[in-house]
């Protein structure tokens, strides 16, 4: 069997910075889900162990923690409101629009998108932070232009 190659670590952070952008909109929105039919899904027990388990929409959860799993996939941990013989189910990103088909509307309308696909709402919020990340870089290099031309009027301040 081959072994599995490590995520590099480039894409692992960027998938983190993606990840925790939508964990804090989606906080920010406190929304409840209901999971659409019946879909067998990771479960971690009260013992911390995890299992596949059958969980019906008869189940509301909310979001309480996001990670980025070993293959590259965003994954979302969702509590159950009500007390269960479970702590949380995972929901890989791939899995999202089939399970809580009402996420990626609430999410899209936090950031103010038009999209409702989970996966290109993914790309959507990495153009955000790169745009983001761009505006950021350019003002901290006006700011150093800034700095160098007070400091260029200084140098020549009191002489005659």
């Amino acid at each position: 069997m081959a072994k599995k190659e490590p995520l590099d670590e480039a894409v692992k952070d960027a998938l983190t910075r993606i990840a925790a952008r939508i964990f804090d909109k989606m906080k920010e929105a406190d929304e409840v889900f209901v999971i659409e039919g019946m879909h067998q899904l990771p479960v971690m027990r009260h013992d911390s162990e995890f299992r596949q388990a059958p969980i019906d929409s008869s189940t509301e959860f909310m979001l309480s923690d996001v990670r980025v799993g070993a293959r590259g996939q965003i994954i979302f941990c969702f509590e159950p409101v009500d007390d269960r013989e479970y702590k949380h189910i995972e929901v890989e990103q791939r899995r999202m629009d089939s399970v809580f088909p009402l996420f990626a509307p609430t999410y899209a309308m936090e950031i103010g998108s038009t999209e409702e696909n989970f996966e290109r709402l993914i790309d959507v919020t990495a153009e955000i932070l790169t745009q983001e990340h761009e505006a950021e870089e350019a003002r901290k290099v006006e700011q150093a232009l800034e700095a160098q031309e007070n400091n260029r009027k200084l140098q020549n301040y009191g002489r005659f």
